[in-house]
């Protein structure tokens, strides 16, 4: 601003420059797609920290090397990752179960495929201040340890244009971290206090989709479309990417295109059997956005 001299001397005013500084960009986000038995399937989920990874999809897990690369991604000092979950959509279930009958019914089902959800349970209670109004409680049960309430969900409605917008299948959408609600059509009641918490069942992680089979591949996409890896497209950045186990040099060169136009960087993982000797005449795949 400009300055008002007050005595005789030497004053400096400081104007704003036209250069703008130049924003630093992060170069170290990853994201990893593989085999979970549990975990969104429909995004490419952020973590911030391995304890991220098992809340949301399990931690580590036998069959599959996805949780493998991700510890250790955060065990060398990855601070960002996303994560995109492949399952078998024929044999993948998600739990669900339908409490009340018509027309006091509603179905609750579980946020995503698996067994996990199998180890859950609800409870409805009625308000009896406010008739009409409902509590949803989700309970944590598994087998041989005391239940937990893990969510709880008060002054609930089953009417879409509720006054005081506590429609049930809105107000789960978007707060539970565990489950989703339907109002079939028949229903024009709240459901009638459950006696005891009803059993979330019959899900199912379905088949363990394992890197260079059909479909894992199937599932990857790599050819494009809008699924599997494809969903990275949706997210703001990432500068790496890893399909742990994949070596497939067709679909590895399918990735290496995905990551070019994407502006990112393949990590790729070699056969068992390499050397270096066979490393010599190349990776086995056109592209110049990745490395084994």
């Amino acid at each position: 601003m400009p300055v008002t001299p007050t005595y005789p001397g030497v004053y400096v005013e400081e104007l704003p420059s036209g250069v703008h500084t130049i924003t630093g960009v992060a170069t170290s986000i990853a994201a990893f797609v593989g085999w979970a038995p549990q975990g969104p399937t429909d995004l490419a989920t952020l973590i911030l920290s391995w304890a991220d990874y098992e809340r949301q999809f399990g931690g580590l897990d036998s069959r599959s090397l996805l949780g493998y690369s991700v510890n250790q991604f955060f065990l060398n000092g990855g601070q960002q990752a996303y994560v995109v979950r492949l399952v078998d959509s024929g044999t993948a279930k998600t739990a669900e179960v339908t409490i009340g009958s018509a027309p006091k019914q509603i179905i609750i089902d579980a946020l995503n495929a698996g067994d996990w959800a199998n180890s859950y349970q609800i409870s409805i209670k009625n308000s009896t201040a406010s008739p009409g109004r409902f509590q949803l409680q989700v309970i944590y049960a598994p087998s041989g340890a005391t239940p937990a309430v893990v969510e709880s969900f008060n002054n609930l409605s089953i009417s879409k244009s509720d006054s005081q917008g506590r429609y049930v299948v809105d107000v789960l959408a978007n707060n539970s971290n565990f489950v989703t609600a339907t109002v079939p059509s028949t229903t024009t009641t709240a459901p009638d206090d459950t006696s005891t918490p009803e059993p979330l069942i019959n899900g199912a992680p379905g088949n363990v989709l394992n890197p260079n089979n059909g479909d894992f591949e199937t599932a990857l996409a790599a050819s494009g479309g809008t699924t599997g890896v494809n969903l990275l497209a949706n997210v703001d950045l990432f500068n790496l990417l890893c399909v742990p186990g994949e070596t497939n040099t067709t679909v590895l060169g399918e990735l290496d295109t995905f990551c070019k136009d994407n502006q990112a960087f393949l990590i790729a993982d070699s056969p068992d059997t390499t050397n270096f000797t066979t490393l010599i005449p190349g990776p086995g795949f056109p592209g110049n956005n990745s490395a084994l």
